[in-house]
């Protein structure tokens, strides 16, 4: 005599539930790589966005005279704005004189969040005086 179980066609409950299980840890590991990936991206068009303000920033004070450069805002204030007003950037220009050589060194800050932590991408050149 044969057992019950033989000669029937379909799957078993056990199969069934090995197969789910099987297919949730995939799910999961997909899942999971979609939101990296994801947050990956977000960083760095955030890096992006504020590298092209620094440079923005830097070109604009290559155009301005040698005596004229300061740092902007005073150091115990707040980071500017930029204008025009780009959501959720905001900057510090900070101009050191070099007392040895006629230079002065300048340094933009650009700071910026990226999921509720700040971040801050600096750019720095030198100015010679003419």
């Amino acid at each position: 005599m044969k057992p019950w179980w033989r000669g029937e066609c379909g799957m078993t409950l056990v199969e069934v539930l090995v197969a789910a299980v099987i297919l949730g840890i995939m799910a999961t590991g997909i899942f999971t790589a979609y939101d990296v990936s994801k947050r990956l991206a977000e960083t760095a068009r955030q890096e992006t966005k504020a590298a092209g303000l620094a440079q923005e920033k830097l070109e604009e004070l290559r155009a301005v005279d040698y005596s004229a450069l300061s740092t902007v805002p005073n150091p115990a204030d707040p980071p500017a704005d930029f204008v025009p007003t780009v959501a959720g950037f905001t900057y510090r220009v900070v101009v050191v004189p070099n007392v040895t050589t006629t230079t002065k060194t300048v340094t933009i800050s650009v700071y910026y969040r990226v999921r509720a932590a700040e971040r801050e991408l600096s750019l720095t050149m030198e100015r010679v005086a003419p």
